[in-house]
């Protein structure tokens, strides 16, 4: 195989095609993992009734600790209220509030696991826990819970829409690249045709020479996406850590096979449409 100027500009097309490819996927895995992150976070608050005794309190958190509906219960009692509170005013509370005076419950704060976090499951846990002699009431965001499932939604039909018009753009640029690369190789297709090459035959150069293109475009665009996402973690720390390695590295190896796949079948593609078209069209 020669390397060619056109073949330059073919692995360039496709790296910077595969790169916005990745950003996209990189764009849904933040998305994704932030989601998940507020849904462990997605906790309920039990109000107790000030009635209720040490050891009834104790038998409500163990009963929810071992609840697999949970992943984790925290006691905050009346007294760890007040300072909490008395910590947030500061002089403020004590210049211009009796705050003493404020009744504050003691509450249990439980943490819904994610595999449980829906609407129809939380109305259920509050409404058993409403029925508990010792609660007074419960409490959670009602609404998060909506925003974040619609959220996840959005995010999931945008990336996919932007991943689909992507993988248009690359399919067609590379079809038209490649069949300028195979348009100067027509009369030796044709030559091998006349002679009684097999169709695999014909196939196999091209194809060989499709997977070069497209291993070395894929690492271009692994190499630009960990640029990109060096500099993201930059000027965004707070997002460092969101998403896993484990994560990045399924995402590299999909950005890789999906560079091959496209080259491959693009090869194919337009050698087959060399191979079944007539030796008068060929002039053309």
């Amino acid at each position: 195989m020669r390397f060619r100027g056109i073949h330059a500009i073919l692995i360039l097309a496709l790296s910077l095609v595969l790169i916005l490819l990745g950003i996209a996927g990189i764009i849904y895995l933040h998305g994704t993992s932030l989601e998940n992150k507020m849904k462990e976070n997605f906790t309920i608050q039990i109000m107790l009734k000030p009635i209720a005794s040490e050891a009834e309190i104790s038998l409500l958190q163990h009963s929810l600790e071992t609840n697999d509906k949970f992943s984790a219960v925290t006691y905050v009692p009346a007294d760890k209220m007040l300072e909490d509170l008395q910590s947030e005013l500061g002089d403020l509370s004590t210049e211009n509030l009796q705050i003493d005076n404020i009744p504050l419950p003691s509450i249990i704060e439980a943490t819904i696991s994610a595999d449980y976090l829906n609407d129809t499951i939380i109305k259920e846990l509050a409404s058993q826990l409403k029925q508990n002699e010792i609660v007074d009431e419960v409490y959670y965001p009602a609404n998060v819970l909506t925003t974040i499932e619609k959220n996840k939604n959005t995010l999931s039909t945008i990336t996919l829409l932007i991943a689909i018009i992507i993988l248009l753009i690359a399919i067609t640029l590379l079809s038209l690249t490649i069949r300028l690369t195979i348009y100067s190789r027509r009369f030796t297709i044709r030559t091998m045709l006349l002679v009684g090459a097999k169709k695999s035959f014909i196939q196999k150069p091209f194809l060989l020479d499709a997977l070069f293109w497209g291993i070395i475009a894929s690492i271009l665009a692994i190499l630009g996406l960990e640029v990109i996402i060096n500099e993201l973690y930059r000027f965004l720390p707070e997002l460092n850590g969101v998403v896993t390695q484990q994560n990045f590295i399924f995402l590299f190896i999909s950005i890789f096979i999906v560079g091959v796949i496209i080259t491959e079948l693009s090869t194919l593609f337009s050698v087959n449409k060399y191979i079944k078209m007539k030796t008068d069209s060929l002039f053309y």
